[in-house]
């Protein structure tokens, strides 16, 4: 009788314990991030600066991938660096960033009772051209807090077409490992539907992932692709961004950046 009660003790246990192992965590999506200058158009050469801080009096554990080294715990007012908008968090690793960066999901506990939100830390992203930084400083990039990712339609407003810059459209999806969404593009002025496109998102999951780090995305570089052959685009768009999966939880913005000067603009969901 002892050894069943035993057993089945166990057997009650092992759930709970591989619940405590993957307690839920806060989402924090960074859009872009390049540790080391990426090449670009026009002789431009990208980075991102990343900052976070901790104005509490509770440590919180940040990752960014599955990987032990790729996990530091965040002290009360930890402390920026003079001049700089890096933090006590270590560098991201090229190994990884696949070699050369691109959007991360930043995992942050602990939940729970009595434990302050992480919704408390302040971030901050700048993408720069280190290649022109006599004249520019950069521009600050939204860090998407997980209450902010998008469940339903979505538009980008007053998206401006010039021959003078070149315009970007990226979507994440930080929850499921596959999401569809059907992009449509308008006349922001006359609400002339101009196209439609339906696009798939994913993401292939490692035997030893525990959380998803490297959410899967989709960047379209040139607008005419969402756009039927016929069509001239009008001086602005609206681009309506659609989730068709359920569960889907997104984020999605346009880039517009000067030919000349490297000026970034970027136009985000409001």
């Amino acid at each position: 009788m002892k050894n069943a009660l035993l057993c089945l003790a166990v057997l009650l246990l092992v759930p709970l314990a591989a619940t405590a192992q993957q307690a839920p965590s806060y989402r924090v999506l960074l859009p872009v991030f390049f540790e080391e200058p990426v090449p670009g158009a026009f002789g431009s050469q990208w980075k991102t600066l990343m900052a976070i801080h901790n104005p509490t009096t509770q440590e919180f554990h940040i990752n960014w991938c599955n990987e032990e080294v790729c996990s530091r715990v965040l002290v009360p007012n930890a402390q920026l660096m003079p001049g700089e908008t890096q933090t006590t968090l270590p560098e991201f690793t090229d190994e990884a960033l696949n070699g050369v960066g691109g959007p991360r999901l930043l995992h942050i506990g602990p939940l729970g009772a009595g434990s302050l939100p992480p919704s408390q830390l302040s971030f901050a992203l700048r993408a720069l051209d280190v290649s022109r930084l006599e004249t520019n400083a950069g521009t600050e990039v939204p860090v998407v807090r997980q209450e902010q990712f998008r469940t339903a339609t979505t538009n980008l407003l007053n998206v401006p077409v010039d021959p003078n810059f070149r315009l970007t459209l990226r979507i994440y999806e930080t929850k499921l490992q596959r999401a569809d969404f059907r992009v449509r593009v308008f006349d922001q002025l006359s609400n002339f539907p101009l196209g439609n496109k339906v696009l798939s998102l994913s993401y292939r999951f490692e035997p030893s992932d525990t959380e998803m780090y490297e959410p899967p995305y989709v960047q379209i570089g040139d607008m005419y692709d969402l756009v039927l052959s016929i069509v001239n685009l009008p001086p602005r768009l609206r681009v309506q961004i659609e989730p068709l999966t359920p569960g889907s939880e997104f984020w999605a913005f346009v880039s517009i950046t000067n030919n000349e000067t490297q000026h970034l603009t970027l136009v985000t969901p409001q």
